[in-house]
This record gives C-alpha cells, sequence and structure tokens, in this order.
C-alpha cells in the first residue's frame, strides 16, 4: 500500500514551509528513513523522510513552491502501483479561492488532465484559469507540472495579447491592481507580505477573532529573587534563570488553578494533565516558541537547563518541528528586550499566555516605607470562554506571592 511524505505539524507561526531541495525524482528507490528533500521555513530546516521502503510514485511539488503543513509532498509504493487521488485541499491556502463565475470543472478543461503529472496547487490555478494543460510545459522533476510553470504560462499569455502600452501620464502616479504603487516614495522598501510572515499574521487574526481574550495585571515585587539569585551565583551550581523561577511560580499556581493549562477545541474544554510549557526564545532567525515537555516534573535548575539549550537550539537553528509543537501553556518573556507591558495574543487552542516585562528599579512602599524597588509587570491574557476573570486574577496572585519569596518557589 502506498505511503505518503507529508509536511510535519510545527506549531502556531509555521502553517507552510518552502521546498528548497529534492534529492530524488519519480521512479527513484527511496529506503526508509531516507530524505527525499528539503523544507525550510523562516526559523526551522527539515528533511523530508520516507517511513518506508519503496520507489517514488508521485512527487506534488517542485523546489520553490510553498507548502502547507499536513499536505502530502510525495507518494512512496511499488512500482506501478496506483496513488490516491489527491484532493485540493492539499493546494497551498494563500492562492485565492476560484471565484464560482469563472471556476471550470475538471470534467470541462480543454485538456486531458489525467495525462499529465501536475502539482496540486498547479491544477487548482489551470482550473481557474481555464487553461488547456496540453499548452503548458512542466519542468518539475519528471515533467511535473508546478505552479510556476503555470504562473509562467499566464505571464506569457497576458505579454501576447496585452495591447500597446499608451504613453504614461506627465501626472498621474503609477498605480498597480493592488494601489500599492500609489503609497510607495522614494526611497521605500517595499516587501510581500507572504509565506512565514503571512502565517504567523493570518494565525494571530484568527486568535483575536475566535476567541474574547481578557488581559490582566500585576507588579511584583521583584527584589528578593534577584538578590537570591545574585547569591546562587556563587554557589556550584548554575545560577538560575529568571524566566526559570518564573515558570516554576506558573506551575506551582496551576496546581491551584489548573484551567489555564486548558485547550478549548469544538465544542469541548480539554483541561490537560502535562503541563507543555511553550518558551519565546529569541535567536539569528527570530523569535520561536518550543516547547519544554512536562515541566510540571521539573525543578528551577532543571527548567533553566531546558531553557538555556532551546535558547542555543534557536539560536543555530537546531529546533525540529516535534520541539515546536504541542505546548499547552506559553510564557512570553519581551521584558529581555526592555518591554515594561504588553498585552499577548493567545495561541490557540491554548486558553491562556503568561508574559513577563522587564525588572524595573522604581519607588515602592515596602514594609511601610517608600524604597526603590525592582518592579515587574506579570500579565496573563486569557481566553475568556474557558477562563474566569476571579480565576485569572487568582492565579496571577498565587505567582505573585510565591515570586516575591523566591525561596518557596526553588523547595516546590
Amino acid at each position: 500500500m502506498a505511503e505518503k511524505i507529508v509536511i510535519p505539524p510545527m506549531g502556531m507561526s509555521f502553517q507552510y514551509v518552502t521546498l528548497t531541495e529534492l534529492h530524488k525524482q519519480i521512479g527513484d528507490t527511496i529506503k526508509k528513513g531516507e530524505s527525499i528533500g528539503v523544507g525550510e521555513c523562516e526559523k526551522i530546516v527539515m528533511e523530508l523522510k520516507s517511513a518506508c521502503d519503496g520507489t517514488i510514485l508521485q512527487i506534488l511539488y517542485s523546489v520553490g513552491d510553498t507548502i502547507p503543513v499536513d499536505a502530502t509532498v510525495a507518494w512512496i509504493g511499488e512500482p506501478g502501483e496506483i496513488v490516491p487521488e489527491t484532493g485540493s485541499e492539499n493546494a497551498p491556502s494563500e492562492l485565492p479561492a476560484a471565484a464560482e463565475s469563472t471556476s471550470v470543472p475538471p470534467a470541462a478543461m480543454p485538456g486531458p488532465l489525467a495525462k499529465k503529472s501536475i502539482s496540486p496547487a498547479a491544477k487548482k490555478l489551470i482550473e481557474e484559469n481555464n487553461l488547456d494543460i496540453n499548452e503548458i510545459e512542466g519542468t518539475g522533476p519528471g515533467g511535473i507540472i508546478s505552479r510556476k510553470d503555470v504562473q509562467s504560462y499566464l505571464a506569457s499569455i497576458k505579454t501576447d495579447r496585452a495591447p500597446a502600452a499608451s504613453p504614461p501620464s506627465p501626472v498621474a502616479a503609477p498605480v498597480t491592481a493592488g494601489g500599492v504603487d500609489a503609497y510607495v516614495e522614494e526611497g521605500d522598501k517595499v516587501s510581500l507580505y507572504a509565506g512565514i510572515r503571512k502565517a504567523i499574521g493570518d494565525h494571530l487574526l484568527n486568535s483575536l477573532a475566535a476567541a474574547p481574550q481578557v488581559t490582566t495585571v500585576v507588579q511584583v515585587d521583584m527584589t528578593d529573587l534577584l538578590a537570591l539569585r545574585k547569591r546562587l551565583a556563587g554557589a556550584a551550581e548554575i545560577k538560575p534563570s529568571v524566566v526559570a523561577f518564573v515558570i516554576r511560580a506558573a506551575l506551582l499556581a496551576l496546581e491551584q488553578y489548573p484551567a489555564l493549562n486548558s485547550w478549548l477545541v469544538d465544542d469541548h474544554i480539554i483541561c490537560k494533565k502535562a503541563v507543555h510549557m511553550g518558551v519565546a526564545v529569541a535567536g539569528e532567525y527570530g523569535l520561536v516558541v518550543p516547547v519544554i515537555r512536562n515541566a510540571e516534573n521539573m525543578t528551577v535548575r532543571q527548567l533553566s537547563e531546558a531553557v538555556s539549550e532551546l535558547a542555543d537550539a534557536g539560536r543555530t537553528g537546531a529546533l525540529t518541528p516535534e520541539r515546536m509543537a504541542g505546548a499547552t501553556l506559553t510564557l512570553s518573556n519581551s521584558g529581555a528586550f526592555g518591554a515594561y507591558f504588553a498585552t499577548p495574543v493567545i495561541n490557540l487552542p491554548q486558553s491562556a499566555m503568561i508574559w513577563m516585562g522587564k525588572a524595573v528599579l522604581q519607588p515602592a512602599v515596602h514594609k511601610g516605607e517608600i524604597v526603590p524597588r525592582s518592579v515587574m509587570c506579570l500579565v496573563v491574557t486569557y481566553d475568556h470562554r474557558v477562563i474566569d476573570g476571579s480565576v485569572a486574577g487568582l492565579f496571577l496572585t498565587r505567582m505573585k506571592e510565591l515570586l516575591e519569596a523566591p525561596e518557596t518557589v526553588l523547595i516546590g
């Protein structure tokens, strides 16, 4: 039975990858665990490996194509084996849906579509534009027609049929079909809103549209915690990071308020037993959110080592898709970049996100006196469908109590 190679899930920010290398062609043999090619997004490079021995029966994308997560890249099986039909859902979703008045069912297309190998994205574009497939030459492996081949063909048609250009108006600014040029002035830098940036934006927009999100804030006096870290710096153990203390405080608070470790999936609220903590870390390739699995079983020191290791992996691009998926709750630390306060957006289907700011020295009332103290904003944004405001407030208050008595976090 034919087996498929798919793009694995990688977490909220990674909904598409670009196929940058193909190591095999249709008809080649492949071993279990052998790579058929390489997919890349902004921050991850992954080998697309076969789960079985066999022959490459079909390759659905070409180098340079953008591929959605969970899409089938290729089929592996015995020579001559029939490949299951791949539906149009395999096409990248950034392609616009065909208008009802212009779409043409495959049976009405001028060319015999089934006689040529074609990627799903290319097939969709051909159907939308009512093209004759016999006039399009495939440049992909084994002659497969890719989306780029169809786009090149469309461009050639427009060039051949374009009327003679009129002399440009001396007063009117150049305006494209989308109107972009009307807003561009000399010296502006213009880039396409697409790929991973668009995937992130679409996900966040969907999150805000789907969930009633509320943000609650407390101020935490971090003076004693910072002093404790300074004392620990002289000990043989590695000095725990502030992030590790905050994560451990959150884990202890979850014991009393587990609702913040929930997913809302369809009409069901799933209160997760294990805490898989997503931690935003920055590196050379930008912000990534790898996951510390079963964080509830870890000490402050173990959490600190895990965060450090994830940060190193983020800087070197060594994070794998598996390490980026499955978070039940996420912590963002924009305070590392100097930010004092923010309102984070939830990573659905999670129900909450914790945010920590920069600890700032400021006047504060301590033991009845106004003295300089290091104060940090601790924020939680939560899905009000799942979590009540009182629960979110109590959760943050418990975290505040723990962080202001940091020895209890170490003991806990």
